[in-house]
């Protein structure tokens, strides 16, 4: 993830067309760090510049400051935290007014939802586990964010970065620091998404593979 300076960026969204495929990849070797202005929650760069959310991990510190991390969202309870149906999902994105980001049922009927508009977790518990658990579990995020996408070009550009633009028009980044964590967005679109995966690296693979895609 960018440091403070370094995140000053912006982010995007909007759903593309099913089953995107990798059109190119990247792993970044360029130690300039990116400008920009710092409004990001990427650290919460994505949650430090759209890179520096630091937290489900979104990295940046920028985006830090005015927002919780996603990592934090991914290991504990939120304000609101809540079992979400697959029904209840669909009524959220008729209130949100733009596209809300799943990996899918993953074979399960209900989720943990948390967040306060604009930003939406969609996090998901294995059977037993209690809303709120203090562990770590597969979550993805939308976050409405102007100039996301621009956000992310600066962000692939970071050393230890890894990055792919996919056959929808995406960007997907995972920062070279935050390994659990993955950020996509389209151009001229205003939001954000992070997926945020215990396993180091899968969440980037699920972006890549098509898992993640919008609500239907």
């Amino acid at each position: 993830m960018l440091n403070n300076e370094e995140t000053n960026e912006a982010l995007a969204q909007l759903p593309p067309p099913e089953g995107e495929s990798v059109l190119e990849t990247s792993d970044s070797d360029d130690s300039t760090p990116p400008t920009g202005k710092s409004n990001m929650r990427w650290s919460v760069i994505i949650v430090g510049a759209v890179l520096a959310l630091g937290a489900l991990l979104l990295g940046w510190n920028a985006w830090q400051s005015n927002r919780a991390t996603t990592e934090t969202t991914a290991s504990t309870s939120a304000t609101g935290t809540r079992l979400a149906t697959k029904d209840d999902l669909n009524a959220l994105v008729g209130t949100l007014g733009h596209s809300l980001y799943w990996a899918g049922d993953q074979g399960l009927s209900t989720y943990e939802l948390s967040g306060t508009q604009p930003n939406t977790y969609i996090r998901y518990l294995p059977s037993g586990v209690a809303v709120g658990s203090t562990d770590q579990y597969l979550t993805v995020a939308t976050y409405e964010q102007q100039n996301a996408y621009q956000g992310l070009e600066s962000a692939a550009k970071v050393k230890g970065a890894k990055s792919a633009k996919l056959n929808g028009g995406s960007l997907v980044v995972q920062p070279g620091d935050k390994p659990k964590s993955a950020y996509f967005a389209f151009p001229q679109a205003n939001l954000l998404m992070e997926v945020f995966d215990p396993k180091p690296g899968h969440a980037y693979e699920l972006i890549t593979s098509g898992v993640i895609q919008p609500v239907p």
